[in-house]
């Protein structure tokens, strides 16, 4: 609802958004130089105490952090 609120709010003041569905993740591991098995793991719980809206800065390999927002618990 997060998600679905905000491209709402986004579209209403004129951003043009991508067509594909929403598909929250977490990436566990970038430039990896060796090939990781497949393997089963449990599932994994922690509380969200605040989201973050970040960047990608293309070139220099890294992120900038453009705001963050505390989650009412």
């Amino acid at each position: 609802s997060l998600q679905a609120g905000l491209a709402d709010r986004l579209r209403r003041v004129g951003f043009v958004l991508e067509d594909r569905p929403y598909a929250p993740h977490v990436t566990l591991a970038r430039k990896i130089t060796r090939t990781i098995g497949p393997r089963r793991a449990g599932p994994i719980g922690w509380r969200a105490r605040e989201v973050a809206l970040v960047r990608s800065v293309l070139g220099k390999g890294g992120y900038q952090t453009l705001g963050t927002w505390a989650l009412g618990n």
